[in-house]
């Protein structure tokens, strides 16, 4: 995420007292998660479930998460301290978003306002995740995104955009590792790598699976439905992450964040919404191999179409067809590999 001085220099903008936004910038990127208010959902909750797991009562007294979010949140709920909380987030996802129109050389100027508006959808998405996560946990404050903020963060961003400062980061950091995906031996590699994780992880999920079917009396079937469970787990795992792989690979992603779209919109869209694009476009693979390219592209056209069209964007040709290799290439070494294990 863009440095801290970078963060700063915004803060200085909003006449938010550097002291304050320091405070809150260490808040935000090194509490236990990163990105605090973005990532709370699903790793604060887990986090606090484990800690209410293990540990004694007297201990949550003593030194908690939950205490320790509870006063990190109280001390955000104030005035400016508020304000740097969601211009922290702002700043992280304007940068983003700048570098997805670099990297698919769309004018800045003309998405601006369009990015702009996503990501003030972003941050009313966090004001609602850090309200239930408090609400559900009695915390008495946390932060609040005012409506005030809300607008001076459309009137400012545009230009914030424009800082020098903050479109070298874009350059040096985050347009450097995307254009690694370029590169199809590292695509491969990447697969290959989180593959070998899941194989030696989906073992240790067979052994249990077949204790429980065991116990449960199917003690006959219990090694059958156990490695069975583990290759539906090795596949559904890797080609989940394949998927995402070739969303960003191929560029796909990034004419979704140049739009007005929420990130929890465009990734509901590409990962999560009902079996996810890449779950429909697996099955193509394994149910149509040779219109599976076809398959994909109409299913893709009809996404551009749904979402991309009325907002002046068109998917290149070559994305699709870099979609697809990708997506082919790790089913391919999956079904090796399961075959193989």
């Amino acid at each position: 995420m863009p440095s801290w001085l970078i963060h700063l220099k915004v803060a200085e903008l909003f006449n938010i007292p550097l002291k304050e936004a320091e405070s809150v910038n260490k808040i935000v990127d090194y509490f236990y998660v990163h990105d605090l208010g973005k990532n709370l959902p699903s790793i604060g909750t887990y986090i606090l479930e484990l800690e209410n797991k293990y540990l004694s009562e007297k201990q949550k007294k003593e030194k908690s998460l939950a205490k320790e979010l509870e006063l990190a949140f109280s001390k955000m709920s104030s005035g400016t301290f508020s304000d740097a909380f969601f211009l922290h987030h702002a700043v992280d996802m304007l940068g983003l978003r700048i570098s997805s129109a670099l990297l698919i050389k769309e004018d800045l100027d003309r998405r601006m306002p369009e990015m702009v508006r996503g990501i003030i959808l972003d941050l009313n998405g966090i004001q609602y995740d850090v309200r239930r996560f408090c609400e559900r946990r009695h915390f008495k404050s946390y932060p609040k995104l005012s409506e005030r903020l809300n607008e001076k963060i459309e009137k400012e961003l545009p230009s914030i955009g424009r800082f020098p400062e903050l479109l070298a980061w874009v350059e040096d950091k985050v347009i450097r590792e995307r254009r690694r995906f370029d590169d199809i031996n590292y695509v491969k590699e990447l697969i290959e790598n989180r593959l070998e994780r899941i194989i030696r992880g989906g073992h240790g999920f067979a052994e249990s699976q077949k204790k429980i079917y065991k116990a449960t009396g199917l003690k006959e079937e219990a090694e059958n439905l156990a490695e069975a469970y583990r290759r539906r787990y090795v596949f559904g795992s890797i080609m989940s992450y394949v998927a995402k792989l070739a969303c960003y690979s191929s560029r796909i992603i990034d004419y979704f964040f140049v739009t007005d779209l929420s990130s929890e919109l465009i990734k509901d869209t590409l990962f999560r919404k009902g079996s996810s694009l890449g779950g429909w476009h697996v099955d193509a693979l394994i149910n149509y191999p040779d219109k599976a390219l076809d398959y994909i592209e109409r299913d893709l056209r009809e996404l551009e179409k749904s979402f991309l069209q009325k907002r002046g964007l068109e998917l290149p040709e070559e994305s699709i067809k870099t979609y697809y290799k990708i997506l082919k290439m790790g089913y391919d070494l999956v079904c090796d590999k399961i075959k193989n294990n």
